[in-house]
């Protein structure tokens, strides 16, 4: 059975000058201390010193066994707390041992804090509310991440999107994340780029095949103006096939229309490519 032992305010004070930390006593108690250990960032320890102080020749701590010991990680600007858990635990009973039990309650913390300084930095410097404000744009800025990347087609078998998904349902994806996403979305809208003069071979060759009732070479004729649509070039094949059509179809050379093509390459990227397979019927 564990042994409480009565401590005075020379005995816990003694305790803390032992730690490698400077503290203070916190504004308007007489038995809760704070261990600095940034600017910003302190321990907070309830030594369970009497706030009434009865006085034996020094302050002494509450009737032995009410007065367990609590501990956190807390703001030195706002006095909130960030993290109250030392070896899993946030109080210390007062029993035989206790100044080995506390210091290694604030080694824990003090590590804590050492590991993700930045983290609690952050948050000792602000309110609570300017914290939920931040979540908040925190969560609306992970959801956008999220809708721009399931608006790019076939996202889910993208390993990289996949992986980048999950990611922001927990936290928001780094510049270098965003700036991949940027780059999908480019390729996604970019207009492909077509050979508008090939367009307008293809719509002459194709209409004089119309003309003169030479089916044969309609399917194929429309299937290579889909291809350059789509801004895909032609093969050398596809293009001895093309002379060949011109040549058996009797065409001569004629002026393309360039300027009027010119035109229509201006319009979205699905209009485009009706009009070219419209001016190929």
């Amino acid at each position: 059975m564990a042994t409480f032992v009565p401590i005075t305010r020379s005995d816990f004070e003694g305790w803390l000058d032992s730690l490698p930390y400077q503290y203070s006593l916190q504004t308007g108690s007489v038995g809760v201390y704070v261990i600095h250990l940034s600017p910003l960032v302190g321990v907070r320890v309830g030594s369970s010193m009497s706030r009434k102080p009865v006085y034996d020749g020094d302050n002494t701590v509450m009737d032995r066994g009410k007065g367990a010991i609590h501990m956190a990680l807390v703001s030195r600007k706002t006095g909130e707390v960030l993290n109250k858990k030392a070896l899993g635990q946030s109080r210390f009973n007062r029993t035989e041992g206790w100044r080995k039990s506390l210091t290694r309650g604030v080694e824990a913390l003090a590590k804590a804090y050492k590991d993700a300084q930045d983290f609690y930095d952050r948050n000792a410097d602000r309110t609570r509310s300017e914290r939920a404000v931040e979540q908040e744009q925190n969560s609306q800025q992970r959801e956008e991440q999220r809708k721009r990347i399931e608006s790019i087609p076939n996202w889910e078998i993208n390993h990289a999107l996949k992986d980048m998904h999950q990611q922001a349902q927990r936290k928001p994806l780094t510049e270098k994340q965003m700036a991949f996403v940027d780059k999908l979305e480019a390729l996604m809208t970019k207009a492909p780029k077509v050979d508008v003069v090939m367009v307008e071979r293809l719509r002459d060759l194709y209409r004089e095949a119309r003309r003169q009732g030479d089916r044969s070479k309609l399917t194929l004729i429309e299937s290579f103006g889909k291809q350059v649509a789509a801004g895909r070039t032609l093969s050398p094949k596809q293009m001895n096939l093309i002379i060949t059509f011109e040549q058996q179809l009797g065409m001569g050379k004629r002026a393309s229309r360039i300027v009027e093509a010119g035109i229509r390459l201006m319009k979205s990227d699905s209009l485009f490519r009706k009009a070219v397979l419209q001016h190929l019927k």
